[in-house]
């Protein structure tokens, strides 16, 4: 069905508005099989770009957005955003455990963000 490549399409291209805007017409048109697509592509979109936004504030507070991200995408099946958001924790804890002056191999940050 066309409906289900533009989903695929605009999740490909990390357009989640376009995403959005197809799960409301799919919603108002009762298409259930693009709905669910839509809806899991947006589920999808929605925790890649929030864990962008944290990975890219640098912070302690954003560790720990992250670890709940990971934790959810986890538990959607999304491993590789899970994936994603590990190695972002770390690389991002490397960088504030830096500028706390702490030593590489303390995981002091990463504890701190639970």
């Amino acid at each position: 069905e066309a409906a289900l490549q533009v989903v695929e399409n605009a999740t490909v291209s990390g357009d989640l508005s376009q995403v959005r805007d197809i799960e409301t017409i799919a919603k108002e048109l009762k298409w259930p099989e693009v709905l669910l697509k839509a809806s899991k592509a947006s589920n999808y979109l929605t925790m890649f770009q929030a864990l962008q936004a944290a990975a890219a504030k640098d912070s302690v507070d954003s560790l720990s957005v992250m670890k709940t991200i990971q934790q959810r995408a986890h538990a959607e099946g999304y491993t590789d955003i899970a994936a994603l958001a590990a190695t972002s924790m770390e690389e991002v804890a490397g960088r504030v455990g830096a500028r706390m002056g702490l030593p590489a191999e303390w995981d002091v940050v990463l504890e701190l963000a639970g």
